[in-house]
Formats: C-alpha cells, structure tokens, sequence
C-alpha cells in the first residue's frame, strides 16, 4: 500500500510520509516490574508487531475492556496521537465481542477465557495501525487511487485485555477487531484473538475430558465468543 500510494496523488504521497515519519517515532515498551524496557524502536523493527510477553499465559483467565489509563509505561506525542484516535474510533464502532462482554459484566458473570502464550502482539503496533489505516481510508476515493486500497481494512480496535493480580495490564491485546467497508459503508468484520475460546475449562485435566454437550457448550464463555465472532464477519 506504502510503495502504490507513495506514486499516486500528492494528497497520498503527503499521506505516505507522515505515515512513515510517525511510524518510525513510535517504540514499543514494556513494563518488567517496575522497569521500562524498549523492545522495538519505529514500525519497522522485527519486534514491532510482536515481542515476547513479561510473562507467559497458561490458564482461563479473564478479559477486559482495554483501557489505556493502565498503561504503565511512557509514550512519545507521536503514538499519543495514535492512541487518541483509537479511542474515538472505539468509542464509534462497538462490535458483537463488545457487546458479549458488557452483557456479561452486567451480569456478573465475567468473560474467562483459555490462554495459552508467550507473545504477544504489541499494542502500540495496532494503535498505529489504526490511524495509519484511518488515513489511507480518506484516500479511498481519490482520482488515481489504486482500486484495490479499498480493500484495506478501515481501522483496527483493541477489543480486549488481561490484567494481572494487581490489576495491571499485561496482555494488552488479548484480542482485536478488524473492520472493513464495502461501498455502501457498511461495515464487515473480522477478529483475531491471543486466546483460545475454541478451549474448554475440562481440558485443564485431559484424563476426565469428554464430548461436551451441546447444552454445556451453549453456556461456555470461549463457545459464545466464537460464535459473535462468526457472526460480525457475515
């Protein structure tokens, strides 16, 4: 998309090289108890996607809300940008993993969900992408766009997290969505996720494991999950 933009319009070129000069301003940190560790430095460090978590995940645990006030470390102006578009863009676009959880914290009845990791994908990678993705859709219909820039997802959203025992966030990206636009402007979706809601809670012990049934599977959380996720792509 970068290299057919870069030879497009001046708006898209103009467009390329703030994506470019933001992305290379934004570094990826994590928190090792209480010491900030910079794991990438700019959007094209093999690690800027993806590093190994502070600790791995090997349990149901449960998801919640992303919230960037409970993020521990420092970031540049640039990747506040970032995150401030992210927001408003979550606070716009509520999907069907949304709605499930506020349901269930409603409820009382949390999220818990199987999750089984060492890395993880790194927040500030989808916060840039977001925007990034944000500024390449105002591009769509421009004369001299490739055609197929419309396919590019419109924006990208942190759906969930984990926390650890003293409410920090450590898998910030525990799962996200990934939205698209047809013409009209309706949205389709797509999600990928850290954790496995495919996994049962009786595969904690394989010895006792059998053939759940149907009623039992219709009230796991995992089960539930996947089915909205199937569901928002339709």
């Amino acid at each position: 998309a970068i290299c057919d933009l870069s030879r497009a319009s001046e708006t898209a070129q103009q467009a390329v090289k703030e994506i470019e000069q933001v992305g290379n301003q934004i570094q990826v940190k994590k928190d090792f108890d209480g010491t900030e560790k910079v794991t990438a430095e700019g959007f094209k460090d093999e690690k800027f996607a993806v590093a190994p978590n502070q600790e791995k995940e090997c349990e149901l645990l449960e998801i919640y809300k992303f919230d960037p006030a409970k993020i521990a470390t420092n970031f540049s102006p640039e990747l506040e940008k970032c995150l401030d578009v992210h927001t408003k863009y979550a606070q716009e676009n509520v999907g069907t993993q949304q709605e499930m959880m506020q349901k269930q914290l409603k409820n009382d009845d949390r999220c818990k969900i199987a999750m089984f990791h060492g890395n993880e994908v790194n927040w500030e990678a989808i916060v840039f992408a977001n925007w990034a993705f944000s500024k390449i859709a105002k591009l769509r219909n421009e004369s001299g766009i490739p055609a197929w820039i419309k396919n590019l997802p419109v924006g990208v959203e942190i759906t969930s997290s984990t926390v650890d025992d003293e409410g920090s966030l450590m898998t910030e990206v525990a799962s996200m969505r990934i939205d698209y636009s047809d013409e009209s402007g309706k949205r389709y979706s797509s999600y990928s996720c850290q954790f496995h809601p495919e996994l049962t809670a009786s595969l904690s012990d394989a010895r006792y494991e059998k053939p759940p049934a149907f009623d039992d599977l219709k009230m796991h959380h995992g089960q539930r999950m996947l089915a909205r996720f199937f569901k928002d792509g339709l």
